[in-house]
This record gives C-alpha cells, structure tokens and sequence, in this order.
C-alpha cells in the first residue's frame, strides 16, 4: 500500500461516503501495562480494570504518560464507587478486585465518550473544533503532546526532529493526550499551566497488583481539595463536549480536576500507512497535526487548590508551593516533606493526602503498620515556564509505622540535616582552599566541587534507604542512627579525598592538596563528636 501525501490526506469523520475513523480508549488496546511476570501488553480501560488484580504495574517509556495513565484510571474508579469516607475504600480493597458489574454498567452508558476521533464528542477534545485538516485552520504538531519530543522553537532536544515529522499511532496520541491534564507548562502569552500550576512531583501509590494501585488511590472527600465544587460532580467523559479556549472555571470538582481540559485540542487523523514516529509500529491511521491552544484555567484569586497526590510547603498567608523536581537534588532528600508527620508541631509542609488517607487505612486493618509502601515519584522540572529539562521517576519505599511516628520522623529529619551539614562543610573548605589565581578560570575547580556533591548523593542513596528501613523498635533505630553518622561521615571523606585528588601534582598544587584532606579530617572529627557524643 503507497503512502499518502500527508497534505492531501483529511479525516474522514465528515467525509460523506468514507467510514469514519475510530479508536474506542475503553475497548482497543493502548495503556501499557505488566503482568506479574515482567511481561508487557496493551489493554484498553475496560479490560485494564477487569484485570487489574491480575496485573502488575502501568509501562510506557515516558513516565509523565505512567503519571497520566495512573490518575485517568483513578478518576474511573473514582467514578465507579465515589467512596464517601476511607472505610469504604478498606472494604474496596478487601474484595480483591473491581466489581465486574461496576465496569460494565460505567460502559454502558459512558464507553462511547471515550472515543479519541468522535465527530461529535472526542475523549479530552473539543467537539466544535473540525477534525478535518483544512489550510485555513491553525494547526499544530503533534509532537506538542510530548513533553520529551521536540516542536516549535524546541528543535535541539535529544532527538532532533522538525514538526512536520511528527507523525503518531492512535495509541500513542492517546497517550499524550493523557499527560496534558497533569503536566500542562505554560506557553508564552495566554497560555498557563494545568490546574496544579507549574507540574509539582506527584506521589503515586504502588501496590502488591494493579488494582491494589488504584484502589489505594481513590480518595475519600475528607481527602480532596477543599477548594473543589461537591456540589457538580461531572467527569470529562460525562460533561460537555466541548472546551471554551481560554475560558476561567471558578468550580472544579475532584472528579474534574484528574482529566482538567488545559488545553483545547482536536487531534486530525488521516488515513495514512505509516510508521510512529514514537514507538516504530507500522499503521493506517497517523495523526500529524492538531488544533491545540488554551483552555480552561482557575481564577488567580481562586482558593488553592491542593492535589492529593502533591506535597506542599506552607508560607503563612500566601499560597501552599508544591514539592517540585530541583536540579541536581536526588529525590530521597524530600523524604521528610513527602512522606513524615511535622517536627515539634511546626507546621512548615504539607505531604500529600493520599499519604494522609493510606496511614489512616491501618485503623481498618488493611493497611499494617509491619508493612513497607511503595511510591513512585514522577515530576518533570522546567523553568517555572515552557521551557522543559528533564523528567524526575523514582521509586520510594516507606514503612508504614514510620508515617505517624513523630521520633522516627524526627529522626529522620535529623539524619537529613547531618547529611546537609556534611555537605556544606565539604563544599565550603574545598572552595575556600582551591581559590583560582586572580585573572584565571574557575571552570577547573567548580567542576570538581560539583562532581564530588553529586557523588557525595548518589553514595549516601543506599545508607540511606537501609536507615530509613531499619525495624522501628528503640534498640534498632538507635544502631541506624550511628550507621547512618559512620556512613555520612566515611563517604564525605572518600569523595573529599577524592575531589583533591583531580586538582593536580605541581608544588602549590600538593600544598593546596595537604591542608585541604587536614582542614577536612579536623572538621569531620568535629562532627562526629557532635553528632555521636564521642
């Protein structure tokens, strides 16, 4: 079969004679998932949730697509049960499973809503925008939908791709699609960010399957944003079909705010044999450009609204800020903010409600408190703007004892102060002793100083996590306790050691060299006296 001309192909949703293009999300296959085995497959929302007890875990290459991903099939299950407090989401996960008929009445009514080429009601798009390609529309690349994928002035990513060889299978677009709610950025004038502002790093249950997973997240209303409208609750695949460009909403509902409508898109699918340009699989049906500009947003004097899956940090009267990716910050140094209670009844940050709601599981006797959680952390960092970075996916475990454990929280805290304090007295002596000469390059220096940081992080990883999981009786956590000092104070040498070692062997070099592994071994001896009473 011959391509065709990318230009002279249309959608054929409004083409009298032609049969229209489908793609059902709640019947054909398109969400990645794992089975127990480590194997992948695709499935479609309907058969993800009638299986979800016999699957692993949500896959794709993207994590912001696993973020996108878990928080839609969320808002479905949300959708199915609507819990009204956290003991009616222990007797969900009692069950095992999702109740079949649940699913099947939820297709019944609403499976035709989630078509992603609808004439009439596309899933996440606007209705009244044309599918058709036409050469007066303002179009877009499809590859806007892809954060990691370049467009428009962004050509000099990784892979260096232009707008016009964008081309994506139904699955794939479906898959961006479902990022856009979560990870909105801004654009430049006129367009903001999603409902959560500036993408925070959200905080997603794992559990022992699938539906474990997601019944974890279904949140209970004393969990939900205080600024969200309980009076209308209407998901995006039971409200309107279409979506006002640039329109200010003042009532977000729970259910609302998992699929929020950012964006005002209307995919064009063509009729086109061809390879995805994302994952290489070959297709008839691609879809090369999209209408795509603002849509809806919240006031600026609106209430904040506090994702539960987001930590925060408080400032007084000004709004919450959302944990967010930081450069070169390994992401187990926000443990005490995303995942423990506040020290000395201070209040300085906020973890997420869905830490607060699986603690509060333990009083119903599912969740113990023996029993170690798991959560995958995916953020992606920008410059507060459009411009993007990176990604940030990790997986963090915590022992359920230790969420409401104030002296295993301050603990904690703590251990990450000695770790901090350790770090600045290293960085603090190297740049003081290794001061270039007047008029020459800093370059060599400040290389070594931040090689030996990130070093310094990536060791401390694996103590760590051995600290943290250490058993929660007194004896034990107090053994941790000296570990974690040793284990802080032995890598702060090793790699002050050797950050001078790179510095060189020329005579003013060795001296420079001498009295920094001196001034280094006086001041840890110091912290260890402090930190252990020794």
């Amino acid at each position: 079969m011959t391509a065709v001309d990318s230009g002279a192909s249309h959608s054929t949703t409004s083409l009298p004679g032609v049969a229209p293009l489908l793609f059902n999300l709640w019947s054909e296959p398109w969400i990645g998932v794992t089975r127990p085995d480590g194997s992948v497959e695709e499935v479609g929302i309907s058969d993800c949730l009638e299986r979800a007890h016999e699957l692993a875990t949500f896959y794709d290459v993207s994590p912001l697509v696993v973020a996108g991903l878990h928080r839609l099939l969320a808002a479905v299950a949300q959708a199915m049960y609507g819990p009204s407090s956290v003991a009616e989401i222990a007797d969900i996960l009692v069950t095992g499973r999702f109740e079949p008929l649940r699913i099947a009445e939820l297709g019944d009514r609403y499976a035709h809503r989630f078509d992603l080429f609808s004439p009439d009601a596309p899933f996440l798009q606007s209705a009244d925008v044309p599918a058709v390609r036409d050469k007066s529309g303002d179009r877009k690349t499809i590859g806007y939908l892809m954060a990691e994928e370049p467009s428009g002035t962004a050509v000099v990513h990784f892979r260096h791709r232009y707008d016009q060889e964008h081309h994506l299978c139904p699955p794939c677009a479906a898959r961006g699609l479902i990022t856009l709610p979560a990870f909105a950025t801004s654009g430049g004038a006129g367009i903001k960010p999603s409902i959560n502002g500036v993408p925070p790093l959200y905080v997603l249950p794992v559990g022992a399957s699938l539906f474990e997973t997601l019944a974890l997240s279904l949140v209970a209303p004393a969990y939900q944003p205080a600024a969200a409208d309980t009076e209308n609750c209407s998901p995006i695949w039971a409200g309107k079909t279409t979506i006002a460009r640039g329109a200010e909403v003042n009532c977000v509902d729970y259910l609302q705010s998992l699929t929020f409508p950012a964006r005002r898109v209307r995919l064009s699918p063509q009729r086109r044999e061809g390879e995805c340009t994302r994952c290489g699989c070959l297709g008839e049906v691609l879809v090369s450009d999209m209408v795509f500009e603002m849509g809806h947003s919240r006031p600026k004097d609106a209430p904040a609204w506090l994702d539960p899956f987001a930590a925060y940090t408080l400032r007084g009267e000004k709004s919450p800020v959302p944990v967010r990716p930081c450069e070169g910050k390994a992401l187990w140094r926000e443990y005490a903010t995303l995942f423990l209670t506040a020290a000395g009844g201070e209040k300085h940050t906020l973890r997420p409600a869905i830490v607060n709601q699986i603690y509060d599981l333990e009083e119903y006797g599912y969740v113990e408190s023996t029993r170690r959680l798991t959560f995958r952390c995916i953020g992606m960092r920008t410059d507060m703007k459009a411009k993007v970075f990176e990604w940030t996916d990790d997986a963090i475990e915590v022992p359920v004892g230790l969420l409401a454990d104030g002296r295993g929280a301050r603990m904690v805290r703590l251990a990450l102060e000695h770790a901090e304090e350790c770090a600045r007295d290293l960085t603090g002596i190297f740049s003081r002793v290794f001061r270039p000469a007047p008029g020459s390059k800093r370059e060599r220096y400040h290389t070594l100083r931040e090689r030996m940081e990130s070093t310094y992080w990536t060791l401390l990883a694996t103590p760590f996590r051995e600290f943290v999981l250490a058993p929660p009786d007194p004896s034990a956590q107090q053994t941790a306790e000296r570990q974690w000092v040793e284990a802080v104070l032995r890598t702060g040498r090793e790699v002050f050691e050797g950050a001078v070692e790179g510095v060189g062997e020329r005579g003013a070099d060795l001296r420079q060299r001498v009295q920094a592994v001196q001034l280094c071994s006086v001041r840890l001896a110091r912290r260890r006296k402090e930190w252990l009473d020794e």
